[in-house]
């Protein structure tokens, strides 16, 4: 399975002070109207403990015929813990076509631990 990698940057801005962001992005694309996509917990990796949000992406992409999109969780700051995800939905929407394919209809998220309460 093809695994492509981009990485997103934004400035968040949080009263006198801006801070460089950046977040990878691995993605798996498959003509699917799902994409998956998985989220780590704060300052958690987009491959996960032993790559497990890797093998979850493939799996889900073999047993379901989804395209996967994997994301960590880097801190940025306490002031934007959203930040990551509002990031990468933008990211993925824009570029569903590339990801997906003409027949994209909805994005699912499964989110780990404090990823899963920003999701949530």
């Amino acid at each position: 399975m093809t695994t492509k990698n981009h990485k997103l940057a934004w400035k968040e801005r949080h009263g006198p002070e801006t801070f460089d962001c950046n977040l990878d992005v691995a993605i798996h694309p498959a003509k699917s109207s799902i994409i998956l996509l998985t989220m780590s917990g704060v300052d958690g990796s987009a491959d996960g403990y032993l790559g497990k949000y890797i093998t979850i992406a493939q799996n889900a992409q073999r047993d379901h015929g989804v395209a996967a999109v994997r994301i960590g969780n880097p801190f940025i700051s306490s002031f934007s813990w959203e930040s990551n995800l509002r990031h990468t939905l933008d990211y993925v929407i824009e570029h569903s076509a590339d990801i997906a394919g003409p027949d994209f209809k909805e994005i699912r998220i499964m989110a780990h631990s404090a990823g899963g309460t920003v999701a949530g």
